[in-house]
């Protein structure tokens, strides 16, 4: 199976890698960035410094998907 590649993890490559999962495809989300630290995925997620993605830190529609 053939992987799209999305570059960018903003509002629009986060909705388009939803879209095409729904559909099937399989998907990769690219995104310039440090890994997240280690621990709890819960406790990672707040203390995960990610500058190219504003929007993680806010609740969204995204979220509800």
């Amino acid at each position: 199976m053939v992987t799209t590649v999305i570059a960018g993890g903003g509002v629009a490559g986060l909705a388009l890698a939803l879209a095409l999962g729904a559909r099937g495809h399989r998907v990769r989300v690219l995104e310039p960035g440090g890994a997240p630290p280690d621990g709890p995925a819960a406790k990672a997620a707040g203390l995960w410094h990610r500058p190219g993605v504003p929007q993680a830190r806010h609740d969204h529609i995204l979220n509800a998907l």
